[in-house]
């Protein structure tokens, strides 16, 4: 919306923040009694993971104002923030202090302070890239607002659900550790490069969005894009089909044949994760869910 309609004035920006911190509320409730429910022991734990999600899902918020805005290279370096920062108070601890390992706790924590940094920062992008005004500013009632996301939220919703599918893969694979571990091996690289079609779909949602009216545009950039992406995609999966056992071995210090046969066959999905990254976001653009 905000692409489409060349920016958002900061009255509308801070009702829809408004909501956002209510929606926030209700979603750190209900994950925190789920979880007692579940019988999770230590309530600490869940209390920060609930508080890092959310701090993910605010970050990702700012991202999408921005995209909206056009401001991809400040999208771009904010999607990647809190994990660069946390590599590099990882590598800094490990070589330079030789610490020998990390608790779960100090994980968490180190991932709370990067996250909460990198929000920081989003919000600094946001406020410093924000139009002071439109000509014509967009009413907000929350009622026609929440009945707007709500098809975009089911849709991200069960794209979620299927991304994160391995978990219940893996609980159906654990009579075999051995065939768990191979397949959890595997699907780290896959979700890796997940990342980078989402990172383009995001790109492309926005972009799109603002040139809907411009046909031979449109066309020409889904080509042009989908040619690029669907190269990539070949050229990833015939290299890493010759050098799986190689990858493998370097990345886990262990020559395993049947790992790397498991790699070579379920990276064949990132052709179509590709795919739904690019004529997914022609159609989230066009709003055309159905």
């Amino acid at each position: 919306t905000i692409a489409y309609k060349n920016g958002i004035d900061a009255h509308t920006l801070s009702k829809l923040m408004w909501l956002k911190l209510f929606l926030s509320a209700l979603m750190a409730i209900f994950i925190f009694a789920l979880g007692i429910l579940a019988g999770i022991q230590d309530r600490k734990m869940l209390a920060a993971l609930i508080v890092l999600q959310l701090i993910l899902s605010w970050i990702g918020a700012f991202r999408a104002v921005l995209s909206g805005l056009q401001l991809f290279y400040a999208d771009a370096w904010l999607s990647v923030m809190d994990k660069l920062l946390l590599v590099v108070a990882g590598v800094t601890a490990f070589y330079l202090f030789s610490v020998p390992s990390f608790s779960i706790q100090v994980f968490l924590f180190a991932q709370l302070i990067t996250a909460g940094f990198t929000l920081l920062l989003s919000l600094w992008f946001v406020l410093r890239n924000l139009p002071a005004s439109l000509s014509a500013p967009t009413p907000v009632q929350y009622s026609n607002v929440l009945s707007q996301v709500f098809p975009f939220a089911v849709l991200f919703f069960v794209m979620s659900m299927h991304l994160r599918a391995d978990g219940f893969l893996l609980a159906l694979l654990s009579n075999d550790a051995s065939a768990a571990g191979n397949y959890a091996s595997m699907y780290r690289f896959l979700d890796a490069t997940h990342v980078a079609a989402t990172l383009v779909g995001g790109y492309l949602v926005a972009f799109w969005s603002r040139n809907l009216k411009d046909n031979l545009l449109l066309h020409s950039s889904l080509n042009m894009i989908f040619r690029f992406m669907m190269a990539l995609a070949l050229s990833f999966i015939v290299f890493l089909y010759f050098h799986a056992e190689v990858l493998y071995q370097f990345f886990y210090n262990e020559s395993n044949p049947q790992a790397a046969s498991v790699l070579q066959w379920g990276l064949l999905a990132i052709v179509p994760y590709f795919m739904i990254a690019v004529f997914g976001s022609m159609l989230t653009a066009k709003a055309a869910l159905k």
